[in-house]
């Protein structure tokens, strides 16, 4: 439950938004679990993924082939019915 100083479960609320021409999303930080992980909500559809530090670090090691990989999702796909 947040307190009025604007905190939750002694931690500060952290939110952004962050939109481009393909995407929108909004980023914050979820403390409920065992350890914190990064909330990041899909503000077109409203799906979430929470992801770990160790994921997060991940994303720094990958290639660039990988990351254009990911992005082959949904519509984006090269089987997707236009």
């Amino acid at each position: 439950m947040p307190s009025s100083d604007g905190h939750r479960d002694g931690f500060p609320q952290f939110s952004a938004v962050l939109t481009n021409e393909f995407a929108s999303v909004r980023l914050s930080v979820d403390h409920c679990g065992h350890t914190p992980r990064l909330r990041v909500e899909d503000l077109e559809t409203g799906d979430t993924v929470h992801i770990d530090p160790l994921e997060l670090a991940s994303f720094c090691q990958v290639t660039d082939l990988d990351r254009a990989a990911w992005l082959r999702v949904g519509q984006y796909r090269s089987d997707a019915v236009a």
